[in-house]
């Protein structure tokens, strides 16, 4: 009786995978270095930055009426590039931390506000806000807080010196919806394919970390991400959350579901 040998393409499908595999746990100890570094480095960081920030807010409430309007225009220059620094520092500190999420019922207009306040983005970039007044979600509000600013930075980095970014809140009994929407130049296929991946960038001056740190903040809160984009159609970022009882003041279906199974 004849031994039955592996096929070529057995062969060769057994030695990718292989390969994809030593790919994955390359990148995942790589990530890993870069998460410790970033978490000492941030840690370096924070004080300095801050240190700078508040000098800024002094002088512009010290200086006279009638200072020099490019003296209080490179102040603002100034606020921008530290903020954006800041945030930044943020990611590096939530790479190479394992902190657990403090959650509580948090304003989502407020949350949107302190992301706005946290990135740089040229004037010509409109953004347009549709969020109810009370609209509330349950999570850790830091950390959303930084997701979105991380998305909407990156909105206007794709806008570059002109157009609108659409950032929009919606609810229902069972579920949020934070829509981060642009008007840019969207992105190809391939590109969109691997906008999750860390050290991933299209541009010139940044980390690649900010989509791979949306997704584990964004995870962490119980959320979900949707990127949909294509070329000259812009891009949206969409965040998904589940909402419990003590948001909505009624069961949702799954606490519903949940409780019958317990009864």
């Amino acid at each position: 009786m004849k031994k039955r040998t592996r096929s070529g393409k057995t062969k060769a499908a057994d030695g990718q995978l292989a390969l994809q595999l030593g790919e994955e746990r390359l990148k995942a100890e790589r990530l890993a270095t870069i998460g410790l570094l970033a978490s000492r480095l941030s840690g370096e960081l924070r004080q300095p930055l801050s240190v700078i920030r508040n000098a800024i807010y002094f002088l512009n409430i010290h200086l006279s009426t009638d200072v020099d309007d490019k003296v209080r225009k490179h102040l603002g220059i100034m606020l921008r590039e530290i903020n954006g620094a800041t945030r930044l520092v943020g990611n590096l500190s939530y790479l190479g931390s394992t902190r657990p999420p403090e959650r509580g019922m948090s304003d989502i207009e407020v949350i949107v506000a302190a992301a706005l306040d946290h990135i740089v983005r040229p004037p010509e970039v409109r953004i347009r806000l549709a969020i109810k007044p009370d609209a509330m979600l349950f999570c850790d509000p830091s950390q959303v807080r930084l997701a979105l600013a991380n998305i909407i930075s990156n909105s206007a980095q794709a806008l570059q010196s002109e157009g609108e970014i659409k950032v929009i809140c919606t609810q229902t009994a069972t579920e949020t919806r934070i829509e981060v929407t642009d008007n840019g130049p969207g992105m190809t296929r391939d590109v969109l394919a691997q906008v999750f991946e860390p050290l991933f960038t299209t541009a010139e001056h940044r980390t690649g970390l900010g989509m791979t740190i949306v997704r584990h903040l964004v995870g962490a809160n119980g959320g979900t991400v949707e990127v949909k984009s294509e070329p000259g159609k812009g891009t949206t970022v969409l965040l998904r959350f589940a909402r419990f009882e003590h948001e909505t003041g009624f069961p949702t279906k799954t606490n519903s579901a949940h409780q019958a199974k317990e009864g």
